[in-house]
């Protein structure tokens, strides 16, 4: 059993008819998502970040060309529209995906956005690296992610931090990345594609909670033991 009503989405589940409100998908109302990735470096001949190849002595390791800033643009976006992660879309048991270009998978990635009714109003962006020094590149990142999107590089802010020698980022293990993305509508949402949403998260039943939560035993009081003339550390009752 499914249908709609006044903005309502309800369908059946096996503990009762589950309904959904189109108030999250509704025209008026932004959205945020946020996006995070590791890759380990290791010995190599540079790496690729908001897809740009910088020169350095080592490499991010990954089944696909493990652009790391991407992977959380990718992320964020997807889950700001509540279509799950880069992982769901992207698997990494997936020959398909072998070595693919993260710049293709953030197309695909924002192409499912888009079909949803849903546009990026800016991302915001953070790198995580001891080595190497990224001020250089931040610009070049920024405008190439917007490019990407086809959005405005005023809507792409890329921030670089070390890990001041602290932490697998820190001694240089590793290179982390997260991202926000807002996202706002850009036509009406239909019923049909809150209908596709909701089809694809299903809510599981409740789990029945044990008695002992439900009805918690008491807690057995100390009993009230007098204390005139008793010195205040002792284990007597005080008012």
């Amino acid at each position: 059993m499914s249908g709609t009503e006044l903005g309502k989405t309800c369908r059946q589940q096996t503990d009762g008819v589950f309904c959904f409100t189109e108030f999250g998908m509704n025209t008026t109302y932004p959205r945020v998502g946020i996006g995070h990735d590791t890759h380990r470096l290791i010995p190599g001949d540079g790496i690729r970040l908001g897809g740009v190849r910088i020169p350095f002595e080592r490499s991010l390791l990954g089944h696909s060309d493990a652009d790391v800033l991407l992977h959380a643009v990718t992320d964020a976006i997807l889950g700001a529209a509540a279509l799950g992660d880069i992982g769901e879309m992207f698997p990494d048991d997936d020959p398909q995906n072998k070595d693919r270009s993260s710049v293709e998978m953030l197309r695909m990635a924002y192409a499912r956005i888009r079909e949803m009714g849903w546009r990026i109003r800016n991302l915001d962006c953070i790198v995580f690296a001891q080595k190497p020094k990224l001020s250089e590149y931040k610009t070049l990142m920024a405008r190439t992610i917007a490019e990407t999107l086809d959005i405005a590089p005023q809507q792409v802010n890329i921030k670089a931090k070390t890990g001041e020698g602290i932490g697998p980022v820190g001694e240089g293990l590793v290179i982390e990345t997260q991202c926000v993305a807002l996202i706002i509508p850009s036509r009406a949402i239909t019923s049909n594609a809150v209908q596709t949403l909701v089809a694809s998260r299903p809510i599981p039943a409740p789990t029945q909670r044990t008695p002992s939560l439900v009805n918690p035993p008491r807690v057995q009081q100390p009993a009230e033991t007098p204390c005139a003339g008793v010195p205040s550390s002792s284990k007597c009752f005080h008012p």
